[in-house]
């Protein structure tokens, strides 16, 4: 693989997400241009009323339930072929979509046809954005440097505040410089078509990565394991420092005797049931006519841990040679090494259970068994190792559950709150955007800083902290922002804290969604989690608060959402391994 600067990497992968965000911020501070522009009807063909304005907002809509399919084509396509082209690809689409709603005829021009054609360009940028969250994702996180997984993994989330940030105000300085019937005229095409030289640079920027071959596939089915310690089993505790060769499978599946130069067969015998008898003369230490070692071949011994031999002496997994030795030979629990027998001692179990004379490994190893059966046929592997595909989905399903929070966090403190405060506490415009602005400085402000902690403490403690802030401080901010009696500092200071709660689970994410998926299914598998998180959480965040609040008069609303998405998701969060961060990623 072709050396790549992880500066250049972080750069060529945030550059076309904050331009997905930025057009994100466009398209919300224009609705209701493109509502009069687009759906509106002509005088006499109808009653326009909220409908022109919700059918701006539903094919809003349309590109968040259009990201998972996105997540799933190119997520498949940086899995197959690699990151970079797909990512090439995925940009290329996102502007040329979000330069074509900037030249597209009106309704006054082009009639009943163009809120389709900007539905369907709105189509378009939502397929191409559910790909680019993925193999960003993956792409920075596979080319940072060890130990700021977290860090490159948070300019993601960043970039998505940067974006906003950077539509909103150009919205408000063109709102500000042009008239409102200039801005009617042509005004708001100026952001849609400011798209192209940002996506154009974004582009240069992608292309000027060296060629990555795709990400290999493994050989054989991964073990249960292994395979389970990144998605639905990695609740499991971790060593603070690096892990063990006795807990960390080989990255392919092997057997003991790889180890061993000259070894004829490489299964493993197991010593701890006394002296071997001595061997010819000349022959290595223990080659004698019950080990079935080769002359020449020195053994290599691994203890097994907690693990106990014949007659009670510690158990020695000892690879270069084949066990013909008399009688049956207890494995230990818990060894790292395969063994493997030949009509006689059995081989030592893999994590705890135990071998049999046929050459068969023990249930639950991290490396698969080898050798011989009485017959001379291959050994059976250890333990039916898990479906792949299986896998995949039950690690996208985890993945859900842990960012499910952050979307309904992040969508109704960033997005819903400015709209919550004038329909039902009367704010006016001013104070709403004010508000809006305070919790997206906020979020822009912790997420680098949680990202970073993340790489020091662990991703669990730093998401787990974020999720338990929202579900315990959402109603008590909520009955702050309703107090009219509140100072007004006061309430700036809890909005922005509300968005720096979300940073808290934002800035770690990226990096915890790319620890938990190998990289021949990371793009598909983190992208997808992401894409069904948000399409479900944030594509109906505001549907479900509005229609709740109105059903049931209860002002709330917000609070209660958002409180029991994170609630739920701090319970898949705390499944989390403590050391996951400081692992390679597999």
């Amino acid at each position: 693989m072709t050396p790549v600067r992880p500066r250049r990497v972080l750069l060529a992968g945030a550059a076309g997400n904050f331009v997905e965000w930025y057009e994100f911020g466009v398209y919300g501070c224009f609705a209701t241009v493109l509502a009069d522009l687009f759906f509106t009807p002509a005088p006499g063909v109808g009653a326009a009323g909220a409908g022109p304005l919700l059918a701006t907002y539903a094919s809003f809509a349309v590109a968040f339930f259009l990201r998972p399919a996105g997540a799933l084509l190119f997520g498949r396509l940086g899995d197959r072929i690699g990151r970079r082209p797909t990512l090439i690809l995925v940009v290329g689409l996102m502007t040329l979509a979000t330069t074509l709603i900037g030249l597209l005829p009106t309704r006054a021009t082009a009639g009943a046809v163009a809120p389709w054609l900007l539905t369907l360009l709105r189509a378009l940028q939502g397929l191409s954005a559910g790909g680019e969250f993925g193999g960003a994702v993956a792409l920075m996180t596979e080319h940072a440097p060890p130990g700021r997984r977290g860090r490159h993994g948070a300019w993601q989330s960043f970039t998505v505040a940067l974006g906003l940030l950077a539509g909103a105000g150009t919205a408000a300085l063109l709102a500000a410089l042009l008239s409102p019937q200039a801005l009617t005229a042509w005004g708001w095409r100026v952001p849609f078509l400011l798209a192209l030289p940002l996506g154009a640079t974004a582009l240069t920027l992608r292309r000027a990565l060296p060629p990555q071959p795709p990400p290999p596939h493994p050989p054989a089915p991964t073990p249960a394991a292994d395979y389970a310690s990144g998605v639905a089993g990695d609740s499991a505790p971790a060593d603070a420092g690096a892990p063990s060769a006795e807990s960390v499978a080989p990255p392919r599946a092997a057997c003991a005797c790889d180890a061993v130069p000259g070894a004829t067969t490489g299964p493993a015998a197991v010593s701890g049931a006394g002296p071997e008898p001595a061997g010819p003369p000349g022959a290595a230490p223990g080659a004698g006519p019950e080990s079935g070692r080769a002359p020449g071949v020195t053994p290599l011994s691994v203890p097994v841990r907690a693990g106990s031999g014949f007659g009670g002496a510690p158990a020695t997994v000892t690879a270069g040679g084949t066990g013909t030795g008399p009688g049956p030979v207890r494995g230990g629990e818990g060894g790292a090494v395969p063994g493997s027998g030949a009509g006689g001692a059995p081989a030592p179990a893999l994590g705890g259970g135990s071998g049999d004379a046929s050459g068969r490994g023990g249930r639950g190893g991290a490396v698969p068994a080898c050798g011989t059966g009485p017959g001379g046929g291959p050994g059976a592997a250890p333990g039916p190792g898990p479906s792949g595909g299986a896998d995949t989905v039950r690690g996208v399903l985890l993945g859900v559950g842990r960012v499910m929070g952050w979307s309904a966090a992040g969508y109704t403190f960033l997005v819903v709150l400015p709209s919550y405060l004038q329909a039902t506490l009367g704010a006016s415009l001013r104070e709403a955007l004010a508000a809006t602005a305070l919790a997206n400085l906020g979020f822009a402000a912790s997420i680098l800083p949680a990202g970073i902690l993340s790489d020091r403490v662990g991703r669990r403690p730093v998401m787990l902290g974020g999720a338990l802030a929202v579900t315990l401080l959402a109603l008590p901010l909520l009955h702050l922002l309703q107090d009219p009696a509140a100072p007004a500092p006061v309430k700036a200071a809890a909005v922005c804290g509300a968005g720096a709660t979300v940073g808290l689970l934002a800035g770690p994410g990226p990096a915890m969604l790319a620890e938990m998926f190998p990289a021949h299914v990371r793009c598909t598998g983190l992208g997808v989690a992401h894409a069904l998180a948000n399409a479900v959480f944030s594509g109906c965040a505001g549907l479900v608060i509005t229609a709740l609040t109105a059903a049931t008069g209860n002002d709330d609303v917000p609070a209660y959402y958002a409180a029991g998405a994170c609630a739920l998701s701090a319970l898949a969060l705390a499944g989390l391994r403590g050391g996951g961060h400081r692992r390679a990623l597999r």
